[in-house]
C-alpha cells in the first residue's frame, strides 16, 4: 500500500470529497505575505469571510519554518497574486519559491486532521501496517527480552553481524513470543545441564550466536498509529481514510437549517469509503508470523 502523509492526506481530502481545495505554489512572500501570481480569484476574496479564512503554509523547499504555520488573511491583490496575513502573527521565517500553501476558510486544518485520527482509531486490530525496530539490543547469558511497543505480529528477527547488517534471521522454532505484560521475546536454550561427552545433540542459535551488545531487527506488523505531525505517514488505503474522515467532518456540522444537504452528502461519502474498505490493508502474514499478545 503506497504511504501517504497526513499532509497529503488533507489535501486529498479537501480536494475530492470536500471540493473546497485553493492552494499553490509560492513564487515568492515575506514574513507577512504569500505571493502567486496563479491565484485566479478577484481582489479581497478572502478577507472578511465567515469563517475567516487563513494561509497556512503546507511544506517548504528545505523542511524548516515557515512550514505548518498559518495566519488570517487580510487583504488579497490579484493583479499581483499577493495574500497579506494579519500583522498580529506574521510567518516566523518569509516562505520562499517552491513552498507550497493552502488557504482554508470552511474547514479548518487541525479539525480535519483530527478527523483523519478519528478513522484511524475506529480500526479493528487486524488493520495492520508493517512496523520494523532495531533497538533491541543483545545481551550475553540472556534469554528474555522485552520487546518494543506496538508490534501486534512479528515475522522475523535478525541480529546484526559484525559489519552492522542484518544476514541471518534466527530460525522461527527457535524463539517464542511470551504473553507477558509487556511481551517478551524468549530464545531457546540448550540446558547445560543435558550436556554429556561425546554427544552432539545440535547446537541452538542461542548458545552458538547470541553476540552481547548486537542490536536485533524486528520486523512484523503494528497497528496504524495517529498521525500526529503532517509528515506522520499512513499505510492504510488514503481513499478510504480521506472519504470516511470527510464523511465525519459534514455529519459534525449537521443542523436543523442544512440537514437535508449536509446529512445526504455525508451519507454519499461514507458509502464511498466502504467500497474503498476491502483494500484497506496490503498484510500477508508468513507461515512463521508469530502474534503478540493473547489472542
Amino acid at each position: 500500500m503506497a504511504e501517504t502523509n497526513r499532509a497529503s492526506l488533507i489535501e486529498m481530502m479537501l480536494r475530492v470529497p470536500l471540493r473546497a481545495w485553493k492552494g499553490g505554489v509560492v513564487d515568492s512572500g515575506s514574513t507577512s505575505t504569500v505571493v502567486d501570481d496563479e491565484r485566479p480569484e478577484s481582489d479581497d476574496t478572502f478577507q472578511n469571510t465567515t469563517p475567516v479564512s487563513v494561509v497556512r503554509i503546507v511544506s517548504t523547499t528545505d523542511g524548516a519554518a515557515p512550514k505548518g504555520e498559518q495566519s488570517r488573511i487580510t487583504d488579497f491583490t490579484q493583479s499581483t497574486g499577493t495574500i497579506t496575513i494579519s500583522t498580529d502573527k506574521p510567518f516566523t521565517v518569509a516562505p520562499g519559491a517552491g513552498d507550497t500553501y493552502a488557504i482554508l476558510s470552511e474547514y479548518d486544518w487541525l479539525e480535519l486532521a483530527a478527523a483523519v485520527n478519528l478513522v484511524i482509531d475506529s480500526l479493528p486490530e487486524a488493520a495492520l501496517v508493517p512496523k520494523i525496530d532495531e533497538t533491541m539490543t543483545a545481551q550475553a547469558d540472556t534469554q528474555e527480552y522485552t520487546l518494543p511497543n506496538g508490534f501486534r505480529v512479528i515475522y522475523r528477527i535478525t541480529q546484526e553481524n559484525g559489519d552492522g547488517d542484518y544476514v541471518t534471521p534466527i530460525p522461527p522454532d527457535q524463539y517464542t513470543i511470551l504473553d507477558t505484560n509487556p511481551p517478551k521475546l524468549k530464545l531457546y536454550q540448550f540446558p547445560s545441564e543435558l550436556d554429556a561427552e561425546g554427544f552432539y545433540y545440535g547446537t541452538l542459535w542461542y548458545n552458538s550466536m547470541l553476540s552481547d551488545g548486537k542490536h536485533f531487527r524486528i520486523e512484523g506488523f503494528a497497528k496504524q498509529g495517529k498521525l500526529e505531525t503532517d509528515d506522520d505517514i499512513c499505510y492504510l488505503n488514503p481513499l478510504y481514510i480521506v472519504f470516511k474522515a470527510a464523511s465525519l467532518v459534514l455529519a459534525s456540522r449537521v443542523t436543523a437549517a442544512d440537514y437535508d444537504s449536509f446529512k445526504i452528502r455525508a451519507q454519499e461519502l461514507e458509502r464511498q469509503a466502504e467500497t474503498y474498505y476491502d483494500n484497506l490493508i496490503d498484510t500477508v502474514l508468513l507461515p512463521d508470523s508469530k502474534f503478540v499478545g493473547a489472542r
